[in-house]
């Protein structure tokens, strides 16, 4: 009996730190399912000229991270709710991803300029679509946190492209960039 009450006092003691972690799982498997790597090297110099991580920002990845972070900065449920609501706003806005970028001359990454040695096309189903937007960011302490796979090197953008381009239906589609450095294509497939 005794050690039943001291498994169970145990249990008591753990649930809030165990309930924590399930809550971090569902954003690490969020960033598992919506993050995409590619490297692609050059023979000719024995160096990589691109190597990329994306993070397609879905509602469903986005719901995680508003959750991640209401749980690390302690927030109550009506300010949650506030949060993931305005996530839902953002995402109608169009298919979003974050796009860490390295390239081996800093000169090359160049993403968000208009005259950029790279294009990136969403491919929809052998469409390929424009971005309305791209953007360099300097991520801050809090994105280097949910975004592991920033480094000193990398420069950071976020890609828009327009509303409608996947359709609620489309969860197979692929993230191209191409120039005259090399071409690379980053794929979900996400119907299975």
């Amino acid at each position: 009996m005794k050690r039943l009450l001291s498994i169970f006092i145990c249990l008591l003691v753990l649930a809030p730190s165990l309930r924590a972690w399930t809550d971090d799982l569902s954003y690490r498997q969020a960033l598992k399912k919506y993050h995409r790597h590619g490297e692609k090297y050059s023979w000719d110099t024995l160096h990589e000229n691109i190597y990329w991580d994306v993070i397609y920002k879905s509602v469903e990845f986005r719901e995680a991270y508003e959750r991640k972070y209401a749980k690390d900065y302690k927030l109550g449920p009506e300010e949650l709710q506030t949060r993931i609501q305005q996530a839902h706003t953002e995402a109608e806005r169009g298919p979003e991803f974050f796009v860490i970028f390295t390239t081996y001359s800093k000169a090359w990454n160049d993403l968000d300029m208009k005259d950029s040695i790279w294009r990136l096309r969403l491919v929809v189903d052998d469409r390929m679509i424009e971005p309305v937007s791209i953007a360099k960011i300097k991520p801050t302490p809090l994105d280097a946190s949910f975004y592991p796979f920033i480094t000193p090197w990398a420069r950071v953008y976020t890609v828009l492209f327009p509303a409608g381009a996947l359709s609620s239906n489309s969860g197979d589609f692929k993230l191209s960039v191409f120039g005259v450095k090399g071409k690379q294509k980053l794929t979900w497939n996400l119907t299975k």
